[in-house]
């Protein structure tokens, strides 16, 4: 997508979800603080981590905009959020938007993976799709969201929620850029939360 520069690859301003992450560790973390950004691309939002002077690093799988994260001074590198190349309880808190997959199987995994490199009682900022529904489904493409129950077990099995909140929109044929046919509605869940043990 970042060669093609579709789905929302030329953004140039930072979302909203990442100013919402910042308010909420502002009082919690001190100023050296190591924080991640999973599925950083050229660093729109992870530049805004470190404006406020935190130890900031950024991943993702986007090589080229990687690069670009890297020719504006940001501590990025090539990572798979389902294998996290990072050390075991490395980081105070981590942030994700829009980057977590709630698929079968791999939801799970990655949120192994930042309950792994969060320090014990670390916090984490975690906004993904909970499921998208099209109007007119791709039969090509089978339904694999997890269920909200069985993605909530999940869950809580590696954080404490602290709070959370549900965005509802819908996209109309030719008002956005994710290449799906037709209507569809998203369902964005957006949590904060804290590890409460290594598993």
């Amino acid at each position: 997508m970042y060669e093609q520069g579709t789905h929302g690859t030329s953004r140039t301003v930072p979302d909203e979800t990442i100013f919402k992450f910042l308010q909420k560790i502002k009082d919690k973390l001190s100023i050296d603080a190591k924080i991640l950004d999973i599925g950083c691309g050229r660093g729109i939002n992870t530049k805004e981590i470190q404006k406020i002077g935190y130890d900031t690093y950024g991943c993702d799988i986007a090589e080229n905009a990687v690069a670009s994260a890297q020719s504006e001074g940001m501590n990025a590198i090539f990572g798979d959020m389902y294998k996290l190349p990072y050390e075991n309880n490395f980081f105070d808190a981590v942030y994700t938007n829009n980057t977590l997959k709630n698929e079968k199987e791999k939801i799970e995994i990655s949120l192994k993976e930042i309950n792994r490199v969060l320090k014990n009682s670390g916090r984490a900022y975690l906004a993904f799709f909970e499921k998208v529904e099209c109007k007119k489904p791709d039969p090509n493409k089978p339904d694999e969201y997890v269920s909200k129950e069985k993605l909530h077990e999940i869950i809580l099995k590696y954080f404490t929620v602290i709070d959370k909140k549900y965005d509802i929109w819908t996209d109309f044929p030719g008002t956005d850029d994710t290449g799906e046919k037709g209507e569809h509605t998203h369902h964005r869940i957006c949590l904060f939360v804290k590890k409460t043990k290594q598993v």
